[in-house]
């Protein structure tokens, strides 16, 4: 089975699962607090691994914008990471722990990507999320924002050299 022929059965899939859905209405079936936490873990949360990985030559706050070669899901055939139902959980267990888990995620949602697992996030997730930040224009701006923002907090990042002035203001 191809990829075209994998997309179009999932498509067949979702469409016989959402027959009864309401967008007008938008439900999640994600509490809020677990959509947070899915975008707060993909914009940060890899940073120590990545950080920690010997493999990883780039700091952990730059963007990788060839990041398929770089993703744990590479070796992975589409046929694992195209699934529905239970399937999807080991699908989003592939990337766990991937370096750029967050370009993948910015990625599939500023490309509005309907289908698979992508960035640890499932299409269910992604649209849950996409509803409600409707107003988000760069899903990657915002990731990589995060991610260098929490970094600097965490010490992860070394200050700027306007934060540095900013500080030695209020100190003197």
């Amino acid at each position: 089975m191809n990829i075209d022929e994998l997309a179009q059965a999932a498509r067949a899939a979702l469409d016989e699962e959402y027959a009864d859905y309401d967008p007008a209405i938008g439900h999640s079936r994600l509490e809020d607090d677990a959509i947070g936490e899915a975008l707060t873990t993909d914009a940060v949360g890899i940073t120590q691994t990545s950080a920690d990985t010997a493999t990883s030559p780039r700091h952990s706050s730059d963007w990788v914008t060839d990041w398929i070669s770089q993703a744990a899901c590479r070796t992975t055939g589409p046929d694992d990471l195209f699934v529905l139902g239970a399937a999807q959980n080991r699908a989003k267990a592939v990337c766990t722990g991937c370096p750029v888990r967050t370009e993948c995620l910015g990625d599939a949602l500023d490309n509005r990507i309907e289908f698979g697992v992508w960035g640890g996030m499932t299409e269910r997730e992604r649209r849950a999320l996409l509803r409600r930040r409707p107003t988000v224009t760069s899903w990657r701006l915002l990731l990589e924002t995060a991610r260098r923002e929490y970094e600097r907090s965490a010490g992860i990042l070394p200050l700027e050299d306007e934060d540095l002035t900013i500080i030695l203001e209020q100190v003197m």
